[in-house]
């Protein structure tokens, strides 16, 4: 019942002709400690807690009972140890063996993710929303996108029919990801510029270089995975909007992005409104935005 309930609450979604969304998000779809991601046909569940270890089997039942789709692939959040149970990260439960990157599609746009190596589960479909707002507004404008990872934001923004992308991120694979997803869609890589370096080092380099942008997106993995982070973790948001703000042109656009769970939304935004005062910057809030339909907010704490 709570597989199909997860599943009707993303009928919008299906709708829409996105193939490519969380299909359970943990506590907030009854389901703790537990994510699945589809990839089109391809289901990749990742655990968080070793206690769904015994009832894998039940859990593989309802989704054979409940979701169309011809392959699973298990993925393990780190320290969780299942050999004992011959089971083992990136390990094809279901289907025949992934042995390329999977494509699917969101918002009309087609992206591939590597589903047994990726991180997490390959790929992240939380800023899809935020991914097509870029695309509506980077027309003529030239993008940098920190933290591209596979480059997700740079191909919408090229879609939105950007004038040039600077996509960094400190991994050559996810740099060559990024260019498969380029291609992909028909659009032109000699548009895109690849700067491989660590965020931090990079965005420093670029004003360094006097370089400006009119839309920068800086969109970090978490930067607090327990309480005792935090702190480090606001400390490195203050630093990425203090670099962030010299990169972006006068009347551009800055997007921020936090998935740190232990940092709340308000105490984000004031974060990033009070460095930007603190350094001289006016910021004029286009949108604050939320969970994307297929990321449920169950409990509080879950924002």
């Amino acid at each position: 019942d709570q597989l199909q309930h997860a599943q009707a609450l993303r009928q919008p979604l299906i709708d829409d002709g996105i193939t490519g969304y969380r299909l359970v998000y943990g506590e907030s779809d009854h389901f703790p400690g537990l994510i699945i991601d589809r990839y089109h046909q391809t289901l990749v569940m990742k655990i968080y807690s070793a206690m769904w270890i015994p009832h894998l089997r039940d859990i593989l039942s309802a989704l054979e009972q409940t979701v169309q789709f011809e392959q699973l692939v298990l993925r393990l959040s780190r320290g969780i140890s299942a050999e004992q149970f011959g089971l083992f990260d990136g390990q094809v439960l279901i289907g025949q063996e992934v042995t390329a990157p999977i494509q699917f599609v969101e918002n009309g746009i087609t992206l591939s993710a590597d589903v047994i190596h990726g991180h997490k589960t390959g790929f992240f479909f939380d800023q899809r929303d935020n991914r097509q707002r870029v695309r509506t507004l980077a027309q003529g404008r030239r993008v940098l996108d920190v933290f591209s990872y596979v480059g997700a934001f740079s191909v919408y923004a090229l879609a939105g029919d950007a004038q040039h992308v600077t996509a960094l991120d400190i991994s050559q694979p996810a740099m060559d990801a990024l260019a498969e997803n380029i291609q992909l869609n028909a659009l032109s890589m000699s548009k895109v510029t690849p700067l491989v370096a660590d965020a931090f080092d990079g965005m420093a380099y670029l004003a360094k270089q006097k370089q400006q942008f009119d839309m920068v997106i800086v969109d970090p993995p978490s930067f607090a995975k327990s309480q005792a982070e935090v702190d480090r973790a606001l400390s490195s948001y203050k630093r990425l909007v203090q670099l962030a703000l010299p990169l972006v042109a006068p009347n551009g656009i800055l997007v921020m992005a936090s998935c740190s769970s232990r940092i709340k939304p308000d105490v984000f935004f004031n974060l990033i409104i009070n460095t930007a005062n603190q350094s001289g910057y006016g910021l004029d809030i286009i949108e604050t935005t939320s969970h994307a339909l297929d990321h449920p907010i169950g409990f509080p704490e879950a924002e």
